[in-house]
Formats: structure tokens, sequence, C-alpha cells
């Protein structure tokens, strides 16, 4: 009897982790032009590993803010300047980005 309250609370984390990536998605939509490409990407992918990793570890913490820095400077790179897609700036200079 344990056994299946213990897997209908886990099954309840799962629920309420994936609500909140969605909620998570849903905001990031709503801030991606006002913010800009660079901080919206890199917040939205912290905040997704956060959401859906099961440790939260600072050590971890620190990793994905790497990952989501290197990440959002590919992107850029592979969309910003070689194909030529103008990526919203935000709130940060202009010049940063051409």
């Amino acid at each position: 009897m344990k056994r299946k309250k213990k897997k209908e609370e886990n099954n309840r984390a799962g629920d309420y982790r994936v609500l909140a990536a969605m909620v998570a998605t849903l905001l990031f939509l709503e801030v991606f032009k006002p913010l800009g490409f660079a901080i919206s990407t890199m917040i939205y992918f912290v905040a997704l590993t956060y959401i859906l990793e099961p440790t939260k570890d600072i050590k971890v913490f620190g990793v994905r803010i790497f990952q989501a820095l290197v990440m959002v400077i590919i992107i850029y790179f592979v969309f910003g300047v070689a194909l030529s897609v103008r990526l919203p700036h935000g709130i940060l200079p202009k010049r940063w980005f051409y």
C-alpha cells in the first residue's frame, strides 16, 4: 500500500514539474522580445533545467548557467551570423549584435 501511495506522489510531482515547464514556456514567449534573445533564452534554459532536474545542487546550477551561456553564443552565431536572422536585442545595446 505504501508503494502505491509513494508512486502517486511521484506522479503528482512530475505533473507539477510539467505544468511549471509549460508556464515557463509561456513566460519565455512573453518576455522574448522585450528582454531580447540572449537574456530571455538564458533565463528560460536555466529555469527549465532547474524545474526538470531532480537534484537541486548548487554545483549543478553553476554548470547549467555555463551551458546556457554557451548555448546562447552558439545559437547566436548559427542564426545571427551564419544565417543572418535578426534576433531581438531587447535591453542590451544594439551594437553588441552587429
